[in-house]
């Protein structure tokens, strides 16, 4: 098989951090789920994706010794320097919750893609961090101390936002107007039932 090798860097604070993967290891590539649906949200970040712990491992390895606030943001600037927001109608003329590796391989996603690419790594690190729908948006949200800003309560934890669309990596920074949480799940590896739907692209 062929391989498809992806460089991706990012700068935060006074450091930059590289990652190499190869994108054809994941058995998501050519791949898009064909329905979207709420209750499949632990599922969309396919956090059983080898790409994606591999970049987990090597953000980590790079990472050592530093605390989860820090990792946290890290992410965050990678995803944000990383992938470019483009709206979903732009694209498919329809709305589209993309897979992690998708967005990768286009280096383009709206907020749903953006955000189940963060949350797939993020859970790869080892992080505390669940996947949020809000009236009209999507994103991220991490548990872990000297954060602050916006908060979502989940069985007896604090999560606080994670805007992959912003262009700023501050952990609980949020644009007024999403105002009501209708899901909160953590990830999951997607069910058999979740693969199935999976259509090629290629």
């Amino acid at each position: 098989m062929k391989s498809e090798i992806v460089r991706l860097s990012c700068d935060y604070g006074a450091k930059t951090y590289c990652v190499e993967i190869d994108l054809r290891k994941s058995p998501y590539y050519g791949k898009l789920p064909s329905v979207m649906k709420p209750e499949y949200l632990p599922f969309y970040s396919t956090v059983d994706d080898p790409v994606m712990l591999d970049i987990a491992n090597q953000l980590n390895n790079q990472l050592i010794g530093r605390r989860d606030f820090i990792r946290i943001s890290v992410l965050l600037a990678f995803v944000q320097q990383n992938i470019r927001y483009v709206t979903d109608e732009e694209r498919f003329g329809r709305d589209v919750w993309e897979t992690p590796l998708y967005v990768i391989k286009e280096r383009m996603a709206d907020c749903d893609g953006m955000a189940s690419l963060y949350t797939s790594i993020a859970y790869n690190m080892g992080l505390d961090v669940v996947s949020v729908i809000v009236t009209g948006h999507m994103c991220s949200a991490v548990n872990a101390a000297g954060c602050h800003g916006k908060k979502y309560e989940y069985v007896g934890k604090t999560y606080y936002h994670v805007e992959t669309t912003d262009i700023l990596p501050a952990v609980g920074r949020y644009w007024d107007g999403f105002t009501r949480e209708l899901y909160i799940e953590p990830p999951l590896p997607p069910s058999e039932e979740f693969k199935g739907m999976m259509v090629d692209y290629l």
